[in-house]
């Protein structure tokens, strides 16, 4: 009797179990992300990106193990190379998109603690600009290539899967989030240029007026208001 239960049980779960896949899977999400490309990125223990030096970087990727001291080492030792415009000439010839190893490091970073945390999806939306999409999508994939795609004992482990989104300061101080296809980015540029008056004060518009402006460029895109409760 206590068979025929469990077995009644289990096919349940297996019709339940079949059903959900058809739908998709459940994925650990970071919904709203920011990255260095926001004017006021608070980097590492509220330590804004824009007021942190190389060294300062290089001691945190020791902190949270991305480096270990010998490498950190290396980097120090050769640090007046590392902030040369000769090393931005050659991520420029590499075809990489960043202006400096600071830059560059700091997004390596960002990447290290999604794959530490098991992120499986991450939606960009840094404030008023989409600079850090490409940046961030690059540092992920070279991380996977470099860290985890030979090595990883885990044949599901898979390249974090980045979406263009962006969060628009908005005048009656919304904070609206608009989630668009990566394909798009050329006309998302477009529209911030168009509506945005600066990265740190957003635009003049109101979110409703923003929603209305994407609608009306037939940008499919997925939009809310953010921390509805704060402006802050």
């Amino acid at each position: 009797m206590e068979n025929n239960k469990h077995d009644y049980i289990q096919k349940i779960y297996e019709r339940m179990n079949a059903t959900r896949r058809k739908y998709g899977t459940l994925k650990k999400c970071e919904f709203h992300l920011h990255t260095p490309a926001s004017y006021d990125y608070n980097f590492y223990k509220n330590s804004l990106y824009s007021q942190l030096s190389t060294r300062e970087i290089i001691d945190i990727a020791e902190e949270v193990n991305y480096i270990n001291s010998t490498v950190k080492e290396q980097l120090m030792s050769n640090l007046e190379f590392y902030e040369s415009e000769k090393y931005s000439e050659e991520l420029s010839k590499e075809n990489k998109p960043f202006t400096s190893f600071k830059e560059y490091f700091s997004y390596m970073l960002v990447a290290h603690k999604l794959y530490e945390n098991d992120i499986e999806v991450a939606v960009v939306c840094d404030h008023n600009t989409v600079k850090g999409y490409k940046k961030l999508n690059y540092a992920v994939d070279e991380y996977f290539k470099m860290r985890l795609k030979k090595y990883s004992r885990s044949k599901n482990k898979q390249c974090v899967r980045v979406f263009l989104g962006v969060e628009i300061s908005c005048s009656e101080r919304n904070h609206l989030i608009a989630i668009f296809n990566e394909n798009r980015e050329r006309q998302v540029n477009s529209l911030l240029e168009e509506i945005i008056s600066s990265e740190s004060d957003g635009t003049y518009h109101t979110s409703q007026a923003v929603i209305d402006i994407i609608s009306s460029k037939n940008l499919d895109a997925i939009t809310y208001i953010a921390h509805l409760n704060s402006s802050n």
